[in-house]
């Protein structure tokens, strides 16, 4: 990918995460559908399965030749040496409980090295993101840190 394309990914995942996390914020707190995912005791929700249509179809919009790891869908797209990893609801069992510690968490690797992350606070609406090789800055709705 070149620069704009860069630019793009990173747009795109802060974009998703914060749909995501908006309609997880306006979610929490209210009547929900919680079903057991596992037998260690982890939980799915509506929410959680919700957000993850919403991120994984804004990025195959984008990017229709790179490959998907979602929590609630599994794989998806091409083989590539691309790939994004989505946790649409990071903390459902929280988010069930009324607790106000979940979030979004988005990446994407490249050769099996992440090279972007997003992660979205969504009861306090904030953002954090690091691109790989670009330096450090911190703001009000998104913070960027370098991965080394």
């Amino acid at each position: 990918m070149n620069r704009n394309e860069w630019s793009l990914a990173r747009e795109v995942a802060v974009n998703a995460a914060t749909k995501a996390g908006e309609l997880a914020r306006e979610r929490f707190g209210g009547k929900l559908t919680i079903q057991h995912k596992d037998d260690r005791g982890d939980l799915v929700t509506e929410v959680d399965v919700q957000a993850d249509r919403l991120i994984v179809e804004d990025i195959l919009a984008v990017f229709p030749s790179h490959r998907i790891y979602s929590e609630e869908a599994g794989e998806g797209g091409t083989v590539s040496d691309w790939v994004w990893h989505v946790d649409p609801l990071d903390g459902t069992n929280n988010f069930a409980l009324g607790m106000p510690l979940y979030g979004v968490c988005i990446s994407l690797s490249y050769q099996g090295q992440i090279v972007l992350g997003v992660i979205r606070d969504s009861a306090l609406g904030l953002n954090y993101v690091a691109v790989k090789d670009e330096g450090e800055s911190v703001g009000t709705k998104a913070s960027s840190r370098a991965f080394g």
